[in-house]
């Protein structure tokens, strides 16, 4: 009784599982499937992780569902873990893995067996080890090497990685304050550079395969120009930060999201965020991670304006991530605690801490 689409992420899982080999025949260990027009790509980690769970376990959706909804648990978990580190509080981690298991971007995206869920996690890995790194005075070759793999899993994983991770590769340079930092960030690059071989051999072999998805789906065309292309780019990114949309009506598509049950955001995450950023221009511009912070969550947003849809939940799905992030600062003002140590006023007893409260 199990079926699915011939085209589906699930089917070629299953067929890996039994012959080790996709529906086009890509073998590990390198898979990105296309069609016959070459159009379609998907993310090979993803679907090598389902193959697993289906050589263990009977090949069904409520087994493919269950792995996807798992990977959500871990990515919210793991950054509630991310949260009690940077704010030193326990009660700041367990609010924010709550948040991220109650928003319901996060929560839809994590239902659908689809590549995002697996990018999720992977951009919560990346950012766990980049704050141990930031945390040292030196970056090892292993602090290197954990960051080039994590940032490799982003831009394997789902199409938009394959922008986004050099993306938040080079803005690795906010790191490098001294001369030592600048030359454990290019260490980092050079390791990366060696996990982007496998990309670039596969472009050589099938050349135009891996633009293709992109070509099919954005505006920027040979005969538009450069102009029109910046303009209709700052605009749809402006469009995509539309509050309106993000907590009141949600992605419109159906796959995304559920019709009538209010925004793919909830409120108190978006306000959390904003206060966030707020304190981190004000407050905490000087240091690298919370300057990294306002980077990366500008740059995910980006692979959404880059195509033709507007407000698109799965090429937008690192936007949450980041806008908790930025919740943290946010949350240990409001507990009136201290933030990475550094705090040495408090108000306890206070009409502040009242407010706060």
């Amino acid at each position: 009784g199990f079926y699915l689409d011939e085209s589906s992420i699930s089917y070629n899982a299953y067929l890996i599982s039994r012959t080790g080999a996709s529906r086009y025949g890509v073998h590990w260990p390198l898979y990105f499937q296309y069609d016959a027009q070459g159009v379609n790509l998907y993310g090979g980690p993803f679907v090598y992780l389902l193959s697993i769970v289906f050589s263990v376990f009977p090949p069904s959706i409520f087994s493919a569902r269950t792995l996807s909804a798992t990977l959500g648990f871990v990515a919210a978990v793991l950054l509630g873990l991310l949260a009690s580190k940077i704010s030193r509080q326990a009660r700041i981690g367990i609010i924010v893995a709550l948040s991220a298991m109650l928003t319901p971007w996060l929560f839809e995206i994590s239902r659908s067996v689809l590549e995002p869920v697996l990018y999720q996690l992977a951009l919560v890995l990346f950012l766990l080890a980049l704050y141990r790194a930031h945390t040292r005075s030196r970056w090892s070759l292993l602090d290197s090497t954990i960051l080039s793999l994590t940032l490799a899993l982003i831009t394997y994983t789902y199409a938009i990685g394959r922008l986004v991770g050099p993306l938040f590769a080079l803005g690795l340079i906010i790191f490098a304050v001294n001369r030592q930092r600048l030359l454990d960030v290019i260490k980092t690059w050079m390791v990366f550079a060696l996990t982007l071989l496998p990309l670039l051999m596969f472009n050589l072999q099938h050349p135009g395969v891996v633009q293709s998805r992109f070509r099919a789906l954005t505006y920027i065309t040979p005969q538009a120009t450069v102009p029109q292309i910046a303009i209709e780019f700052v605009r749809r990114y402006l469009r995509n930060l539309n509050l309106v949309d993000w907590m009141v009506w949600g992605d419109s598509n159906l796959r995304h999201h559920v019709p009538g049950a209010m925004g793919s955001l909830l409120g108190a995450t978006a306000i959390l965020a904003m206060i966030g950023a707020f304190l981190v221009l004000v407050r905490d511009w000087r240091n690298p991670w919370w300057r990294y912070a306002l980077f990366a969550l500008a740059v995910s947003l980006a692979p959404g304006a880059l195509t033709n849809d507007d407000f698109h939940a799965m090429r937008e799905s690192g936007f949450p991530i980041f806008l908790l992030v930025l919740s943290i600062p946010a949350l240990a003002w409001l507990l009136g605690s201290e933030n990475e140590g550094d705090r040495t006023e408090k108000d306890e007893g206070s009409w502040a801490a009242s407010f706060r409260s």
